[in-house]
Protein backbone atom coordinates (compact mmCIF):
# COMPACT_ATOMS: atom_id res chain seq x y z
CA UNK A 1 0.00 0.00 0.00
CA UNK A 2 1.69 3.38 -1.40
CA UNK A 3 1.99 5.80 1.73
CA UNK A 4 -0.90 8.10 1.45
CA UNK A 5 1.05 11.34 2.31
CA UNK A 6 3.13 10.44 -1.28
CA UNK A 7 0.43 9.74 -3.00
CA UNK A 8 -1.23 12.62 -1.69
CA UNK A 9 1.69 14.93 -2.59
CA UNK A 10 2.10 13.50 -6.00
CA UNK A 11 -1.66 13.42 -6.94
CA UNK A 12 -1.11 17.56 -5.85
CA UNK A 13 1.73 17.81 -8.13
CA UNK A 14 0.42 15.74 -11.31
CA UNK A 15 -2.71 18.19 -10.80
CA UNK A 16 -0.58 21.27 -10.95
CA UNK A 17 1.92 20.18 -13.80
CA UNK A 18 -1.67 19.24 -15.87
CA UNK A 19 -3.12 22.76 -15.24
CA UNK A 20 -0.18 24.59 -16.74
CA UNK A 21 0.25 22.45 -19.33
CA UNK A 22 -3.73 23.02 -19.83
CA UNK A 23 -2.73 26.84 -19.70
CA UNK A 24 0.01 26.82 -22.55
CA UNK A 25 0.30 23.33 -23.92
CA UNK A 26 2.83 22.01 -26.47
CA UNK A 27 1.67 22.23 -30.22
CA UNK A 28 1.67 18.11 -29.93
CA UNK A 29 -0.85 18.07 -26.84
CA UNK A 30 -3.60 15.80 -27.01
CA UNK A 31 -5.60 18.09 -24.41
CA UNK A 32 -8.66 15.42 -24.39
CA UNK A 33 -6.68 12.93 -22.99
CA UNK A 34 -5.03 15.69 -20.88
CA UNK A 35 -8.24 16.51 -19.37
CA UNK A 36 -9.23 12.85 -18.94
CA UNK A 37 -6.20 12.40 -17.03
CA UNK A 38 -7.07 14.95 -14.93
CA UNK A 39 -10.86 14.15 -14.19
CA UNK A 40 -8.97 10.96 -12.75
CA UNK A 41 -6.72 12.64 -10.84
CA UNK A 42 -9.59 14.65 -8.94
CA UNK A 43 -12.02 11.97 -8.72
CA UNK A 44 -8.76 9.99 -6.61
CA UNK A 45 -8.45 13.24 -4.95
CA UNK A 46 -12.50 12.86 -3.82
CA UNK A 47 -12.58 9.51 -2.60
CA UNK A 48 -9.00 9.56 -0.79
CA UNK A 49 -8.06 6.10 -2.28
CA UNK A 50 -4.66 7.16 -2.70
CA UNK A 51 -2.98 3.58 -4.32
CA UNK A 52 -5.49 3.87 -7.62
CA UNK A 53 -2.45 7.69 -7.91
CA UNK A 54 -0.06 5.28 -8.92
CA UNK A 55 -1.83 2.70 -10.91
CA UNK A 56 -2.45 5.47 -13.52
CA UNK A 57 -1.01 5.93 -16.90
CA UNK A 58 0.15 9.42 -17.48
CA UNK A 59 -0.76 10.65 -20.79
CA UNK A 60 1.08 10.24 -23.58
CA UNK A 61 3.10 13.26 -24.29
CA UNK A 62 4.11 13.51 -20.82
CA UNK A 63 6.28 9.91 -21.16
CA UNK A 64 8.62 11.34 -23.71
Amino acid sequence: MAHANFAEILLERQLEATEWIERSPPPDCDLTELQDYRSQLKAIQKSKVWDDVLRLKTPRFARR
